[in-house]
């Protein structure tokens, strides 16, 4: 078996960060999971600073608003590799930015997984930086 793909998780919500955890094993490993910007933004650096560990994505959880995101993303290196965001928080989509619209964690963990299946190829070169994409 090779080693797991290391990924990161922006997430508030427990429930939701061990369901997609837990649903990308065994080919993905999430290595950390911040629960603010500013955790994110003071620990990124560390991560980057191993090459074998560095985070190949990032799951961005929808809780977060788009100024969150986008100071997130203006963390310096953190546009290396690509996010990945529920559809719902898609610009033009705040409509469904309401906990009304959030799907369960199971429900959330597999559309997580299959971003990563989509986007396998891409993951796996290490490829998509400044990409996000949305499931």
């Amino acid at each position: 078996m090779s080693t797991p793909i290391p990924l990161i998780i922006l997430g508030k919500i427990p429930a939701d960060q061990s369901a997609v955890t837990e649903a990308l094993k065994p080919e993905y490993e999430v290595i950390k999971i911040f629960e603010s910007v500013e955790a994110f933004a003071d620990g990124l650096s560390a991560l980057l600073e191993s090459p074998d560990r560095k985070p190949a994505g990032a799951f961005m959880g929808g809780v977060f608003s788009h100024e969150e995101f986008d100071a997130a993303r203006a963390v310096p290196e953190a546009t290396s590799f690509p996010w990945m965001r529920p559809i719902r928080t898609k610009p033009g989509n705040e409509h469904m930015m309401t906990p009304a619209h959030a799907p369960p964690p199971d429900m959330l963990a597999a559309l997580a997984r299959n971003c990563l299946d989509v986007h396998e190829e891409v993951i796996k070169e290490r490829k998509g930086a400044e990409q996000v994409w949305y499931y």
